[in-house]
């Protein structure tokens, strides 16, 4: 242990000698020591030799702030962070275990400059913010276990994201499904596909119709990547209709998984159906977009390479359902998550 606490009483040459001789020892051994500086300064350094730590004081001169490990030369990691709205992030190393599920749209401040490279336990939400926790293109992320983020701050309480050692195609994928790949099912079935032409030589409408006295529904089976996570879905319907009308539609969507040697005589138990509703805007021939679903959870119990099979209909019995004229149904986006970034 050297250290001192680097003031020089005046006293006979020898005591000064002497006093100069041990705070040169602190200052060449970075006041060595199981317990802190008595005395202590902005920027002064610390080896800790009971938890194996280089230390510097900050400038305040209110705390301790990790550097390194003094056996390795490598950086240090902290203790575990508790996931939390604002992540209680603390300056005892570079690393940290995140544990928990709570999603963070901020963390708290340590000092321009500072930088943290969060390892996370399971998965959660990383949410953008445009000042507290920037996020490329504005993304949220979704983490998986073992995935690790580095953070820089920018300014005060300004993080930025700059390392993510999972690929970026991990997180929420879309895909589209047009109307001519989706079948009319045989017991109240929809109509069949349509081309209805608009003006000649203009874009025809390629469509599903769904009429307004019963629930008429539509089928397409989807075999998705070994990368989905095996989640929930959205979807977003784009549709049109021939009248120049401005009531509405309801939309529902709902789904079975099902397994290699499995049956597929299933009834969509435990796909309980997700409905948009929407409104034509007083013009025939529109091109509508509904807004996005809420999770739509597949029945079955999914698994790599199923097939899932996706009923649509036209719910007539919403409220919001009151067009009478045909719902000319075009396509749909629909949504999933992805947890790995190829299909090994």
């Amino acid at each position: 242990m050297s250290q001192d606490d680097m003031n020089i009483a005046n006293a006979d040459g020898a005591t000064v000698r002497a006093d100069m001789n041990s705070q040169i020892g602190a200052l060449v051994t970075h006041s060595s020591g199981a317990t802190a500086p008595s005395t202590t300064f902005a920027f002064q350094t610390w080896a800790d030799t009971a938890n194996d730590l280089m230390k510097q004081r900050n400038t305040g001169n209110s705390a301790w702030i990790v550097l390194w490990k003094i056996s390795t030369g490598f950086y240090a990691v902290g203790a575990d962070i508790a996931s939390a709205t604002a992540l209680p992030v603390l300056a005892d190393g570079l690393f940290n275990d995140v544990t928990g599920t709570t999603t963070f749209t901020s963390i708290n401040a340590l000092g321009i400059g500072s930088t943290k490279y969060l390892q996370f336990d399971g998965a959660l939400t990383v949410t953008h913010h445009a000042t507290d926790l920037v996020l490329p293109q504005g993304k949220d992320i979704l983490t998986q276990a073992g995935q690790i983020l580095g953070f820089y701050e920018y300014a005060a309480g300004d993080w930025r994201l700059i390392f993510n050692s999972f690929s970026s195609t991990i997180g929420k994928h879309t895909i589209w499904i047009p109307a001519n790949a989706w079948r009319p099912t045989t017991s109240n079935g929809c109509a069949a596909i349509a081309d209805i032409e608009t003006t000649a030589g203009n874009p025809d409408v390629q469509a599903l119709a769904f009429d307004a006295s019963a629930d008429e529904h539509a089928q397409v089976g989807i075999m998705f990547p070994k990368s989905w996570n095996l989640g929930t879905l959205t979807f977003q319907p784009q549709w049109t209709t021939s009248g120049a009308v401005s009531t509405g539609v309801a939309i529902a969507l709902q789904g079975i998984a099902v397994s290699d040697n499995e049956s597929i005589d299933q009834v969509f138990s435990g796909g309980t159906p997700v409905v948009v509703t929407d409104d034509a805007q007083g013009a025939a021939y529109e091109q509508l977009t509904a807004a996005e679903s809420t999770a739509v959870t597949i029945g079955g119990t999914p698994a790599d390479f199923d097939m899932v099979y996706l009923r649509l209909f036209r719910d007539v019995s919403d409220g919001n359902d009151d067009m009478t004229q045909d719902m000319l149904f075009i396509g749909t986006h629909v949504t999933f998550n992805t947890d790995q970034g190829e299909d090994t």
